[in-house]
């Protein structure tokens, strides 16, 4: 999944359902420029945040969001 602000926004629910039936999911953080637009045609894109964050918050916050979304699909009540 490419991330970036022009891509989908979506909740913890809806990402969570990205990991079903996946054997592997990559994500990509653009640089301070983002991706070249045919980067992005590569796969889904997704967006964090509207907000600009450095990448250090932004693996942060990726991380924190796949945590949430495997715990959810898990039935952990990690996520409420």
């Amino acid at each position: 999944m490419v991330l970036t602000p022009d891509g989908e926004l979506v909740d913890s629910h809806l990402f969570a359902q990205r990991f079903l039936n996946q054997g592997r999911v990559n994500f990509f953080i653009g640089g301070a420029y983002g991706f070249e637009e045919e980067f992005k045609k590569i796969g889904e894109r997704l967006s964090l945040s509207p907000l600009t964050m450095g990448h250090q918050i932004a693996k942060l916050v990726l991380l924190e969001q796949i945590y949430r979304g495997l715990t959810l699909l898990k039935g952990h009540p990690y996520h409420k």
